[in-house]
């Protein structure tokens, strides 16, 4: 009797020991979200272009559920598939945030830097353009015409610049006694690109206005009065030619082109043609 009591309360006992509310153990891999990364690390685009980030896991698969900001749209924008468009020169930041998981996100910093320059040569400029009703020192009303064609070799600008006055009235009302003036000299130059910065041209007078362009460039107008009219083209000076050195600027925005320069007498002539590649 006794020891089939005994045998019955270890029975019960080791049947306690089996029974009760256990704890599981945690599963780390779903107790944490995934983290993520973007590719690639770092971002350097020229204005104008466009790349497209991807948003990763830890196992390097495409995470898509992600929602795409940016810090700064003034220098690049960003779609919500991730497309970068690269706006104005500059730096900021993107970052992708995992839809439905606090605290997953990864940056991605981007650098934008001016817009390349032509690719290769062969890029002409082309300008043939005219200003009505300028004043001339003299009081005669001008119709001012400016024709340059200038080809982009080994890197330089190099063309020919034609600059005509035909003289239209007097401040009097009369004909002017010098119907036709024309100026033709060689242009050499080259285009780097601008950031929107003023202009400071080698003589110290600022040409252009404060306006956002793509490139910019300076060069040197030599118009010579010989004996038997003007003509810039020859190799020699003599001491009774009589030499103008303009300096010019020239801008590009897209394929539009523009230049500038003062005349002898400080009227600013601002005249446009094409960029062609």
């Amino acid at each position: 009797m006794k020891k089939s009591a005994v045998l019955l309360l270890l029975l019960v006992l080791l049947t306690g020991c089996g029974t009760g509310n256990s704890t599981p153990m945690p599963d780390s891999s779903s107790a944490q979200e995934e983290s993520i990364h973007i590719q690639p690390e770092e971002l350097l685009l020229s204005v104008g272009e466009t790349a497209s980030l991807v948003c990763q896991n830890a196992s390097e698969q495409s995470v898509t559920d992600v929602h795409w900001t940016i810090e700064d749209e003034n220098v690049a924008t960003i779609s919500s598939d991730g497309t970068v468009t690269a706006v104005e020169k500059g730096q900021t930041t993107a970052t992708a945030k995992r839809n439905g998981a606090f605290g997953v996100q990864a940056s991605c910093p981007i650098t934008i830097q001016a817009q390349k320059m032509f690719a290769s040569d062969g890029a002409k400029i082309e300008i043939s353009d005219k200003m009505e009703n300028v004043t001339a020192q003299d009081g005669t009303n001008c119709t001012m015409t400016f024709e340059m064609q200038a080809e982009r070799i080994n890197n330089v600008f190099k063309g020919q610049a034609m600059l005509q006055s035909i003289g239209v009235k007097q401040s009097d009302g009369s004909m002017p006694a010098a119907g036709m003036l024309q100026l033709v000299s060689k242009v050499e130059f080259t285009l780097e690109p601008a950031d929107c910065e003023k202009p400071s041209p080698d003589n110290g007078i600022d040409l252009a206005p404060l306006v956002k362009v793509d490139y910019r460039g300076k060069g040197t107008f030599r118009f010579i009065m010989t004996d038997v009219g003007f003509m810039a083209l020859e190799t020699e000076v003599t001491e009774d030619d009589m030499v103008l050195d303009i300096p010019f600027e020239v801008t590009v925005t897209g394929d539009k082109v523009g230049i500038l320069f003062n005349t002898p007498d400080g009227q600013l002539l601002n005249f446009q043609g094409k960029l062609l590649q």
